[in-house]
């Protein structure tokens, strides 16, 4: 436990909030021990960083001495109980191991990404804190830990990426239903409308003939209607652009707009619901095989096509 816990303090000055923290080189030891690199945080650090709460803003560095001590003395008291459970037993969650060990999980991977982005992690609302450690502590199955991970990324990011409702939806999904929706969204394309009104994400799932399954099969008819009873998408719905109106998509690494001068055109046969479009946004979106020839046909059919933009300046048309 000491060696988990010792290097925490420590490593916090260093890197938990440089606008906060004015440190510099620190080898602060615990009971006269130095504990090396203060920016190595190790997995407990993560966590005391990814659920760091507002109100702790004010005095974070002795309220995370607090958390460490009193992790110490739970420790001490149940020494069967892992490192994890006892950082959580002292900030107020009641967890098992196991619990406890998917939150590591969880928080290991946020911060990794929000350090990878050279980002600052900002403080949780406290009740986003609790709904995501309730949510979270249960995410067994891989397909739901990603989601969760993302969350908390974006979370520690921009503080307010999702709704409360939004936060209970997720964790009402069960791994078959997180896996089924993320597998939907390689179908989604990220984008919004030229010259007027946004629009963050655009399924591209398309019915086919035999009305049961959609994009040539990759998806059946039972599967979104699944995704329609737990309130994440609307079947039999499109998006329409009136002409003059310029869809940008984003599919894969490419930005995409589609031209279509003189008529109206619709795409897909689904829209999210904004619970939905909210949890579209943690997943791989528009990675689909074949999507891009998909979006080519269907818009060829309505007299539209696509222009590529690898950049602001260049633009080529897509041969259909």
């Amino acid at each position: 436990m000491d060696d988990m816990l010792g290097g925490v303090n420590a490593s916090l000055r260093g890197s938990l909030d440089a606008s906060l923290l004015k440190t510099g080189d620190i080898n602060i030891g615990i009971d006269g021990c130095a504990i090396g690199d203060p920016s190595k945080s190790g997995v407990i650090g993560s966590m005391c960083r990814a659920f760091k709460v507002r109100n702790e803003l004010k005095a974070h560095t002795l309220e995370i001495d607090w958390d460490i001590e009193s992790a110490r003395r739970i420790k001490r008291e149940y020494p069967s109980w892992s490192d994890e459970r006892c950082l959580m037993e002292a900030r107020g969650y009641r967890l098992t191991d196991a619990q406890a060990k998917n939150l590591a999980d969880i928080a290991s991977r946020a911060i990794h990404d929000v350090d990878a982005k050279g980002v600052s992690p900002k403080p949780l609302d406290p009740e986003k804190s609790d709904l995501i450690v309730e949510g979270a502590k249960g995410a067994y199955s891989e397909e739901i830990k990603a989601l969760w991970a993302a969350l908390l990324s974006r979370e520690l990011e921009s503080e307010s990426c999702c709704s409360v409702r939004t936060l209970k939806k997720l964790k009402e999904l069960d791994s078959g239903q997180a896996s089924l929706f993320s597998r939907m969204c390689t179908y989604c394309a990220g984008g919004h409308v030229l010259d007027g009104g946004m629009i963050q994400v655009i399924p591209l799932v398309f019915k086919y003939k035999d009305g049961t399954t959609y994009n040539g099969g990759d998806l059946s008819y039972s599967e979104l209607v699944e995704l329609e009873r737990i309130g994440l998408i609307k079947l039999n719905a499109t998006t329409y652009f009136e002409a003059g109106q310029s869809p940008l998509l984003r599919i894969g690494d490419l930005t995409y707009v589609i031209a279509h001068p003189e008529n109206r055109i619709s795409i897909g046969d689904i829209v999210l619901t904004s619970c939905g479009e909210e949890i579209s946004a943690l997943c791989q979106l528009g990675s689909a095989d074949g999507l891009l020839d998909l979006l080519i046909e269907r818009m060829a059919e309505q007299d539209a096509f696509l222009v590529e933009m690898p950049d602001r300046f260049a633009v080529n048309k897509v041969s259909v």
